[in-house]
Formats: C-alpha cells, structure tokens, sequence
C-alpha cells in the first residue's frame, strides 16, 4: 500500500538470523535473541588416546587439543601446572609414560584466562609368562606402564592379591609345588591406581596329556 516501504524477500530476516547467529554475533536464549558481544569462552583441555604401545616401556600415546587458548602446559604427579610449567611438546602425539599428568590450557598475554587442571593417568595392564624348567615352573610378570612407583603383588593359594597374605614381586620365581593358579595385580598406590586381577593357571606335572578330543564319542 505505502511504495516507500524498502522491498526484500520473505526470507531475507531469517537469512540474517541464521548468519548472525552462526557468527555468534546473536544467541538464542529460549524464545529470544540475545545480541553480543559476548564474554570469551573458558580455555578448556580435551584428552584424546591415540594407541597404547604394550611392547618395550608400554607408554600411551595421547593427543593434547588447547580449546580457547594457544598452548597447554603440563606437570607430573601431584603438582598443579602454573605458567611457569613446562608446554606440551607434541600435542598432536604427546608420550605418556609416567602414572599421573596434570594438564592446563593458558594464554601467556592473558594470566587470567587458564582452564581447570585436567587429570589423566594411565590404564595399568599386567602381563605374564609362564616358563617350564623341566620339574618345576618359573613366573615371570611385568606390569606396564614401566613407571617407578608400580609394585606387583601375587599369591601362590588362589587368594586376593589385594589381601594382607600377599607376596610383593621382585623377579622372576619359581611356582610351589602343588600350586594350582597364581594371582597377581599392580599397584600404584600413590596415585590409588591398580590393574586388573590375573589369574595364571598353573599345569600340573602328569596332567599336561589331558585333554577333550571332541571327534571321539
């Protein structure tokens, strides 16, 4: 009716709806639009396993992502990261060997703007190798990561490693006579980590030959 009203397509308000709020110049918040600018997003650290090597020293490979923030420092055990604290050196592909890594996102020309300290330790796994020496078994274990403050501990009676009756590992030994199953777990415990519970099922001299042949009725 009025000609001086500008003409535009119907969809043309929505368009810019749709570009603002994609460039976050605009957020909804419920039925309304809020118009920026808005404060910064907090720096955060996100964690991501790439592979865990169970040969040699047993490390996991890990990837380092900064979110809102240049760069991610990191420290070892107990101690919290600082600006002070060491940068990641590889975040696409960081090895991990220790027990416990504290890692924090920061900004060095913002002091203020740092992420919440994110822990990550490792998954302990235990490993074992059962070797005849003729008239008795020798047990040999290994627990991954090779990292100093691991301690293993095994029993010879099929009770809980975890159990006060428990034996600590100190290297390859040889298995009791009569000895049916050794179990065995890894401990960290200042970091309050331990591994799964192995059970080794020990062969008995005379009882190797047993066996199931399912082709005979």
């Amino acid at each position: 009716v009025n000609t001086t009203w500008p003409l535009h397509r119907p969809s043309a308000l929505d368009e810019l709806k749709a570009e603002c709020l994609r460039r976050d110049l605009w957020r909804e918040e419920g039925n309304h639009v809020r118009r920026g600018p808005f404060p910064p997003p907090e720096p955060d650290v996100v964690i991501r396993v790439l592979s865990v090597d169970d040969e040699g020293d047993g490390c996991t490979y890990l990837k380092i992502e900064p979110l809102h923030a240049p760069s991610v420092v990191y420290e070892t055990g107990a101690a919290e990261p600082t600006h002070s604290s060491s940068p990641v050196p590889t975040p696409s592909r960081f090895e991990a060997t220790g027990l416990r890594y504290r890692f924090r996102a920061l900004d060095p020309s913002e002091t203020a703007r740092t992420s919440v300290v994110r822990d990550w330790s490792p998954q302990i796994r235990l490993r074992y190798q059962l070797h005849s020496r003729g008239d008795y078994y020798e047990l040999e274990l290994k627990a991954l990561p090779r990292a100093n403050g691991l301690q293993i501990r095994y029993t010879t009676d099929g009770s809980s490693p975890g159990s006060a009756g428990h034996a600590v590992y100190d290297g390859p030994f040889r298995v009791p006579a009569g000895c049916r199953v050794v179990c065995a777990m890894a401990v960290a415990s200042a970091y309050d980590l331990n591994s799964e519970t192995i059970r080794v099922p020990i062969p008995q001299k005379g009882e190797e030959v047993r066996a199931i042949d399912p082709q005979i009725p």
